[in-house]
């Protein structure tokens, strides 16, 4: 065999090796490899945790402050019947969730007599307050509530979102027989804004609070006013010094 036709042998081997290789590339690639995301269960990529951070819209979990709880209570509204309350804030600026909850309450021996499961959006640096109302005890009486956060909360990067809706004043009346609140709410952006929530926090002259209640507004006109009304089926127990109006805007 001539030294030509080696070489031209030798070409043709070199050649189907490349394609071959060639082709078991594109082949991997199109069937066998999955480029890094933020949904395939494994830390890659720039990934600063699994399917999080570096990109990822989820925040990884220890990148993110848990929320705070401030207080929380129940309030008697009528004979076994009571209002769970809790202050809660996010104190991270950027960053958001929807976070599961659960209110315990104990009777004066320590035993526990209700458990009130739910879960909130909290919004970057949101103060709220998380209220389940008309919890039915019984005749037993509760001494003791609690609040805590439960389960692992997704948090998200959330731009820092402006409040639109401001309180602007408020009435309270009837206060001896069935007392009835009256907040005045604003709107200062140019859309209306639907499903608000209002809460008001009522305290005596020692700044302890005394009520809870919470209401929702269908809708407050762009750059217009609404009304939220509260109402209580028994007189109060103490003179109510100040009130404290919480709003709550759908931003998720």
């Amino acid at each position: 065999m001539s030294a030509w036709s080696r070489k031209r042998q030798s070409m043709i081997v070199l050649y189907c090796i490349l394609t071959s290789l060639l082709l078991l590339t594109i082949g991997y690639f199109i069937f066998v490899y999955n480029p890094p995301n933020c949904f395939d269960g494994v830390q890659n990529g720039i990934e600063e945790g699994v399917d999080c951070g570096g990109g990822c819209q989820l925040v990884c979990p220890f990148k993110a402050a848990k929320p705070n709880v401030e207080w929380a209570r129940a309030f008697e509204i009528a004979p076994g019947l009571y209002n769970f309350a809790s202050a809660v804030e996010n104190p991270n600026f950027s960053v958001g969730a929807e976070v599961e909850y659960v209110f315990r309450a104990y009777n004066k021996d320590n035993v526990q007599i209700a458990e009130v499961f739910g879960k909130t959006p909290l919004y970057p640096t949101e103060k709220k307050i998380i209220f389940e109302p008309a919890v039915d005890v019984g005749e037993r009486r509760i001494a003791r509530t609690f609040m805590e956060f439960v389960g692992s909360a997704n948090w998200y990067e959330i731009p820092q979102i402006s409040k639109n809706i401001v309180s602007r004043n408020y009435a309270l009346e009837d206060i001896a027989t069935a007392p009835k609140l009256q907040a005045t709410i604003y709107n200062t952006s140019v859309k209306p804004i639907a499903n608000v929530v209002v809460t008001a926090v009522l305290y005596d002259e020692q700044e302890n609070i005394t009520q809870v209640s919470q209401t929702y507004v269908e809708s407050v006109p762009a750059d217009g006013e609404a009304l939220a009304f509260f109402t209580w089926r028994t007189p109060f127990d103490s003179f109510v010094q100040n009130v404290q109006i919480y709003i709550s805007e759908p931003q998720l």
